[in-house]
């Protein structure tokens, strides 16, 4: 280890400490590579205490003394990530790509520069180094929303709804001529399957409402708070959906057969789901869901091998769905 000034070993004990919890001198010694004398070390520590850093200790091994310091001071202690730590930032800076490009994709790399840090710089050498043999974490989008154009929106609805603000909305349905404006109170930012959803209180008809981000022509907060329901959960909300849209739940069954059995086996569908293993290796898939258009997409993804067994309502909504798609098939070239 090259030579280091006592403020450098004094960051490098408080990183220690705040790593270890407990540390002693042998300890420290052994963290400097045997280079610093111990009688160094414990003067250290008695200057760090001096200086008013809340340092304990406590008898330990014969005449040893276990050092630790107070947890609440430790939040105003640089504390270094590890190469596991900063490997996952890595990895979730992957996944934060649904961002690129706006203002909260500017933010997270302004973040994680920050972070960078409290990184020493063997372990940001030792990442480069993983991550220039190969990338190991990849998330492949279809289907979504260029929110480049709307970043500002995704900012202004996420702090709207942090700061409990009302605002007023300028929202263009499909086919509409013209959008239409209202007030809404921002509740939660939803990404689901490509788009981002606002989920928003409307005082006007007392419900909760989705909003499409990317159909928003404008958002404005109104300088006036609103009194949030602190009883809403996102979880609770969705509860009886699917996906993401919401009606009365009922009880569905829906059997697949063997050449797709084991991925619904495999992934968890909906908080309700029970599974029943039949005979012929097929599998019957039971929830308490809306049965909407939602589910019904999903269900004709698997073809031939699915086929709801209840409720009537659903199986007849699929009945027509596939006499139209074949209609598309017979009646043009």
């Amino acid at each position: 280890m090259h030579d280091i000034t006592a403020l450098q070993r004094y960051i490098q004990i408080l990183n220690k400490l705040a790593n270890r919890g407990k540390v002693t001198v042998e300890d420290l010694y052994n963290e400097f590579d045997r280079k610093v004398s111990v009688r160094t070390l414990q003067r250290d520590l008695v200057r760090l205490s001096d200086a008013g850093v809340p340092l304990a200790n406590e008898p330990g091994i014969g005449r040893e003394l276990v050092w630790s310091i107070e947890p609440r001071y430790l939040k105003f202690v640089p504390v270094s990530l590890g190469l596991d730590e900063f490997f996952s930032l890595k990895l979730l800076q992957c996944a934060a790509d649904i961002f690129t490009g706006t203002p909260i994709g500017s933010d997270i790399e302004g973040a994680i520069a920050k972070i960078k840090q409290l990184v020493p710089s063997g372990v940001i050498q030792s990442t480069n180094s993983i991550e220039a043999e190969g990338e190991y974490l990849g998330v492949h989008h279809y289907g979504y929303i260029d929110y480049r154009q709307k970043g500002d929106l995704l900012r202004t609805f996420l702090w709207a709804a942090v700061n409990r603000e009302v605002c007023e909305v300028e929202y263009r349905k499909p086919g509409d001529a013209k959008p239409n404006t209202f007030d809404a109170h921002p509740y939660t930012l939803l990404y689901h399957k490509g788009a981002f959803y606002g989920i928003v209180y409307q005082p006007k008809h007392q419900g909760f409402i989705y909003l499409l981000i990317h159909r928003m022509s404008s958002l404005k907060p109104q300088g006036k708070l609103f009194d949030r329901d602190d009883s809403f959960n996102l979880t609770d909300f969705l509860k009886g959906a699917f996906g993401i849209l919401r009606d009365e739940p009922e009880e569905v069954a829906i059997q697949f057969f063997s050449p797709v059995a084991n991925t619904i086996r495999e992934r968890i569908w909906h908080a309700t789901q029970q599974l029943e293993e039949q005979k012929d290796g097929s599998v019957i898939l039971k929830m308490k869901v809306a049965a909407n258009a939602e589910l019904a997409a999903w269900i004709l993804y698997y073809g031939q091998y699915a086929r709801v067994i209840s409720p009537q309502g659903l199986r007849k909504k699929l009945l027509e769905d596939l006499t139209r798609a074949i209609g598309n098939y017979e009646n043009n070239p």
